[in-house]
């Protein structure tokens, strides 16, 4: 298992984690643009923790991501598949849905975070939606990064030390992916609907449609 493997796996449970991702779908609406019929995606789902929450509530999930000793750990979850978000492994039009939570951070560069969202855009059906949550660049993260970066304070307890450690194995894509959120939005509004973008404590989250869903135009007579 690689290192940041390991970090990400020893800060929190599943059972915490999933708990605290439903909780982000429902601050992002995403919950209002499904149903139990449809076929959604978790992508970057790591130990498939989102996937274990919406498994348990009834939903038809499948989980992705390109480690699969993240895959293997979670063994509740049933459908998983081994996979890069750049090159999707999916049908065009194949899901109802699409969830990305804290995977888009871990991309190299912007080039790369505009591939998935395309990716993700072939293989969903023309009425689907994608809920992506993601660091926003708030006042909480600001001063919590100074912190562990700048003072002894992420020495404190075992949570701080982790969170410490986490972060300086991914800080250069984080920081790439912190000066680039202007020009991620501006490329959600060209290409998307955006129907929810909402700033929390920490975290930022969208809400998109592919496309809204047209009425049929009246029939000439």
């Amino acid at each position: 298992m690689k290192d940041w493997d390991k970090l990400f796996t020893s800060l929190e449970t599943i059972d915490f984690s999933f708990g605290k991702n439903l909780k982000r779908l429902r601050a992002g609406a995403f919950f209002n643009t499904i149903n139990k019929n449809d076929l959604i995606l978790d992508v970057f789902s790591g130990r498939c923790d989102t996937s274990y929450g919406l498994q348990d509530l009834g939903y038809r999930i499948v989980s992705g991501d390109i480690s699969l000793e993240l895959l293997k750990i979670n063994k509740r979850v049933t459908r998983k598949i081994q996979c890069s978000a750049l090159i999707l492994p999916f049908r065009n039009d194949q899901f109802d849905a699409v969830i990305i939570q804290g995977g888009l951070h871990h991309l190299d560069n912007f080039h790369h975070i505009q591939a998935c969202l395309n990716e993700i855009k072939r293989i969903v059906k023309p009425a689907g939606s994608v809920f992506i949550s993601e660091p926003g660049n708030t006042l909480a993260v600001t001063i919590w990064l100074f912190l562990i970066k700048k003072t002894p304070l992420w020495k404190v307890t075992s949570y701080s030390r982790k969170w410490h450690d986490l972060y300086k194995a991914e800080e250069k894509t984080y920081s790439l992916y912190m000066s680039n959120i202007t020009a991620l939005i501006s490329f959600l509004k060209h290409n998307w609907i955006l129907a929810v973008h909402k700033r929390g404590f920490v975290t930022e989250f969208f809400t998109l449609k592919k496309e809204c869903v047209r009425k049929k135009p009246p029939i000439s007579r």
